[in-house]
């Protein structure tokens, strides 16, 4: 079994650094949010994975063209 702890410390850590140099709204930070939320999925704690996926299509959602797919 894979020690998603560890894969969470450091998705967790991805995203502070990210946070700490890039805009908030900038699509690296989005993907972070995203990556924590499959994770959490992955464990099967939905309503973390939400909140994670949520935040994620919300700075998507303003970075990205009404088009892009």
């Amino acid at each position: 079994m894979a020690d998603y702890s560890k894969t969470i410390e450091l998705y967790n850590k991805a995203l502070q650094i990210f946070e700490t140099h890039l805009p908030r709204n900038h699509p690296s930070v989005a993907t972070s949010y995203s990556n924590l939320g499959g994770v959490y999925y992955k464990i099967s704690d939905y309503p973390m994975a939400r909140k994670f996926y949520e935040t994620a299509h919300k700075i998507f959602e303003n970075v990205l063209l009404p088009n892009h797919t």
